[in-house]
């Protein structure tokens, strides 16, 4: 009896909360609901930071590696072709931004780049071209103080960052007033709601449409309909502002306030909120960012109309990777 109740609650739990299919990021629509497709968020990531040997004494050299991939499916280039990534104006840098000062000096670090001769005095790399699933290792040679007195734990943390571009596609439902009232009188209306496709990158942002759909169209002069720019970082890393004055996610391209979306109305004081002010200080989290677009006319839809919002967004971003070294004192000299 008690195994019957069990099997009885699996159903009911997976239709409350709706479910993904296993090894992808699809997430199955329930009742009406709409539903999410996200592709990969981080793209570029340090897939080890290893430290060899992790225990050393004072004047003992370490050998540090990073291992950096990128697991997304556009190439980074120093040239421009298609939908790849331009890395002609902000490359792909590996950092290792902390390497326990004073401990270990920056005069005596070695770093070794691809494909360059070791340099010292430096902890940044420099990647302009990687390809889609290709990794490549970026190492650094640190020795510590020979005076080292004391048993030092230092952790040594390196980012990669890197110049990326997201897009995004909601889809909104439309249905003609004179079909809309007809489906009512019929008893077959069904509600519809937004699919929400997420493009590859770490801070992905997309529209989401507050009414009730699909949305009735106007059989008079239109009206606005709410709808909100959400901007996520869905990343483990952090927003980068390569020396700007802030953690800056640019728009590079919108549909919301072009035909037949135009909200003539609050149009310029929307787009200035979203990419003059607002949408500069993104934060490490999340955003929201209220807006409105025209409601379509009876004469655009015929009986029902399917369309896209879409946006693009442009960032840096940086993922971060840490390994712990030990120094201990040289033994005394008998």
């Amino acid at each position: 009896m008690r195994q019957a109740a069990l099997l009885l609650a699996l159903p009911l739990l997976v239709v409350v909360s709706g479910c993904t299919i296993p090894g992808t990021a699809i997430s199955i629509p329930l009742f009406g609901f709409g539903n999410t497709i996200s592709l990969e968020n981080d793209v570029v990531v340090i897939t080890r930071l290893s430290a060899l040997p992790s225990t050393v004494v004072g004047g003992q050299p370490v050998k540090l590696v990073a291992t950096v991939k990128n697991q997304g499916s556009k190439a980074f280039t120093d040239e421009e072709a298609g939908s790849a990534i331009s890395t002609s104006e902000l490359p792909i840098t590996v950092d290792l931004f902390d390497y326990c000062d004073g401990l270990f000096t920056r005069a005596a670090i070695t770093t070794e780049c691809p494909g360059e001769e070791p340099g010292k005095g430096k902890t940044t790399c420099d990647i302009t071209n990687l390809l889609p699933e290709e990794t490549v290792e970026v190492r650094w040679t640190l020795t510590p103080d020979e005076a080292t007195r004391l048993i030092t734990p230092c952790t040594l943390k390196v980012g990669a960052s890197y110049p990326y571009q997201t897009a995004s596609l909601t889809t909104v439902h439309f249905i003609n007033s004179v079909e809309y009232n007809r489906r009512i009188a019929e008893g077959s209306f069904s509600p519809r709601s937004s699919t929400t496709s997420l493009g590859e990158g770490p801070v992905k942002a997309w529209w989401e449409v507050k009414d009730q759909q699909p949305i009735i169209a106007a059989p008079g002069d239109p009206g606005l309909i709410p709808v909100t720019l959400r901007v996520e970082n869905k990343g483990i890393g952090f927003l980068q502002n390569r020396g700007q004055p802030s953690y800056e996610v640019d728009i590079l391209n919108n549909n919301i306030f072009e035909a037949p979306f135009t909200a003539a109305n609050q149009e310029e004081q929307c787009a200035d909120d979203i990419k003059d002010k607002k949408i500069t200080r993104l934060i490490q989290g999340r955003r929201e960012l209220p807006c409105a677009i025209a409601q379509l006319a009876d004469k655009d839809v015929g009986k029902e109309s399917t369309r896209q919002l879409q946006v693009d967004i442009g960032y840096v971003y940086e993922f971060r990777k840490e390994t712990k070294v030990t120094v201990e004192p040289r033994p005394l000299q008998e």
